[in-house]
């Protein structure tokens, strides 16, 4: 298939090299399944290793508790990958998201989606795993004083959906200080999520070249946020984050929304966009 350049495949990896050398987008899920050595990582690496020239890559993973045998000496070349985009479902363990995160240079990775979905029966097992997610995709590092160590240096556009839990301050602190020269950041979350945004971050390097970022709460009225209208405001007012041109806040439409709309506005001023549906 030399002419193929988008490749979609789900819960199996090709035994023998597919001769695709000109695909540029893959995507590739798994769903849960048993004790099968084709769906070892060594496999999905030969197969990603026979597409050098890929540019997109998705994972999706959906209550995928393998490891996928033995860890792997080195990743796959793949000078052009530079999108990444990774979501995780239900049950899936950290140990599977460790090793998928051993096939991607993060280094040069431009574009990061998340898409993070856990199911446990209990809200605390749902925010643990949560957080071993974010923990295993931005790996601690000995040292983030200089660029060469920071996992997603060039990173420059991220978005995170997540649904049901809140996460915790170390592993959004970790996420985003791995990616300090990130420029448009868009952040899907439950209703009551809550923005660990501190200055310690900003010490750390963290948004140093943040232009836009977006908040989206589906699922809240605006006066669920509006206790952290605080924390905002002393966030960007110091002037690091200079070169922010815009803020934009969305939630669902509301009959009395116009009041916090309007202290909304007084604390950001011109950088405010309030989208309503």
């Amino acid at each position: 298939m030399p002419n193929l350049s988008r490749l979609e495949l789900r819960n199996v990896v090709p035994m023998g090299p597919l001769h695709c050398g000109n695909v540029t987008s893959f995507s590739f899920g798994v769903l849960h399944f048993g004790d099968r050595e084709d769906m070892s990582l060594g496999a999905f690496r030969g197969l990603l290793q026979s597409m050098p020239r890929i540019q997109n890559l998705q994972v999706t993973m959906v209550n995928v508790s393998e490891t996928f045998g033995d860890a792997l000496t080195a990743p796959p070349t793949l000078p052009d990958l530079v999108s990444f985009e990774l979501e995780a479902r239900g049950s899936t363990t950290i140990s599977v998201l460790k090793r998928i995160m051993e096939l991607v240079n993060t280094k040069e990775v431009t574009r990061l989606a998340l898409r993070l979905f856990p199911y446990e029966p209990s809200n605390e097992e749902n925010e643990k795993r949560f957080d071993d997610w974010l923990l295993a995709v931005f790996v601690d590092r000995s040292s983030t004083v200089h660029d060469e160590n920071i996992p997603f240096v060039k990173l420059e556009e991220f978005s995170l959906e997540v649904q049901r839990v809140r996460g915790n301050r170390k592993a959004f602190h970790r996420m985003f200080c791995a990616m300090p020269n990130v420029q448009t950041v868009s952040l899907n979350l439950p209703r009551e999520n809550v923005l660990f945004l501190k200055d310690t971050m900003k010490k750390e390097g963290a948004f140093r070249r943040l232009r836009f970022l977006q908040i989206k709460l589906p699922e809240a009225c605006p006066d669920d946020f509006t206790a952290q209208l605080v924390y905002l405001n002393d966030f960007f007012r110091d002037g690091r984050c200079e070169e922010l041109e815009r803020l934009e806040i969305e939630f669902r439409r509301l009959k009395y929304a116009a009041p916090s709309k309007a202290r909304l506005f007084k604390i950001l001023g011109e950088k405010l966009r309030w989208i309503e549906y």
